[in-house]
């Protein structure tokens, strides 16, 4: 297999990571050659303020929908692909077209695969967190992992504080997996034998506790919602009443 230097070749991404801009930036400061760039049509109100941020280091950023993924590479040849929290399933036949496809998820894989790690990371108390760049199968979220980051989680963790500690720390790892990707390499592949959590999209009743437990038995799923995004509740009298933990002497891992 022919040897691969991520700094020589034309990179497509695909992006769709709110709060994740900086990933990019950071390579654009390295000098990758990003050639076009593509955002999801539809985009929430987070997401349309990461692209505009995203836009004073990479000007040109076409939107594009799931039904014209398979025309986005038409005009580039032997380009290289970074996926970073696309909403959209990349078609094989897109993977194929490409020397390297690469994915950034936000979890430790093989565990939590899926759109929404974090909460559930939160809800079941872990220690540890990070991310995993990948490379792409026609499988979300599996193929060989180049590299891994571990990042410390406390008691006091939330869905916010482990959203910034994961994200800060993904623009150094992204750019040492890039600068050495060896084909030749065996790499590890996450079994399905391991997948103990898949993190499956959010709906509002996964923010409802049952006011019936110990609190102690509720602070991890409480820490693991967002006051703004999707907030903690319990029904009473018909009425949702929301919960939000905080410390008086509180710093940046605090409760938010």
């Amino acid at each position: 297999m022919q040897e691969f230097n991520s700094f020589e070749n034309e990179w497509v991404v695909y992006f769709g990571g709110y709060g994740r801009q900086k990933i990019i930036s950071h390579l654009r400061e390295k000098n990758l050659n990003i050639v076009r760039c593509f955002v999801p049509m539809n985009m929430n109100e987070n997401l349309k303020k990461t692209v505009e941020q995203l836009k004073e280091c990479l000007p040109s950023i076409a939107e594009i929908s799931c039904e014209n993924l398979e025309s986005s590479l038409n005009g580039i040849d032997e380009c290289s692909i970074l996926s970073i929290g696309f909403p959209f399933k990349i078609p094989l036949t897109i993977l194929q077209k490409a020397k390297v496809a690469l994915n950034v998820h936000p979890s430790l894989l093989p565990n939590y695969r899926g759109p929404h790690p974090f909460f559930y990371i939160l809800e079941n108390n872990e220690k540890f967190t990070g991310s995993t760049v990948h490379f792409m199968t026609d499988k979300i979220d599996h193929g060989g992992i180049v590299l891994q980051n571990h990042i410390e989680l406390t008691p006091f963790d939330t869905y916010r504080s482990i959203r910034r500690k994961t994200f800060d720390a993904e623009p150094e790892l992204v750019f040492n997996a890039l600068s050495q990707i060896d084909l030749n390499r065996k790499l590890k592949i996450p079994s399905d034998a391991n997948n103990l959590t898949y993190a499956k999209r959010r709906t509002p009743s996964d923010s409802e506790i049952n006011p019936n437990l110990p609190l102690m038995d509720l602070i991890n799923k409480i820490r693991a919602c967002d006051i703004d995004e999707f907030p903690a509740f319990f029904m009473y009298e018909g009425e949702r009443v929301y919960l939000r933990l905080f410390r008086i002497k509180n710093s940046e891992d605090d409760f938010l």
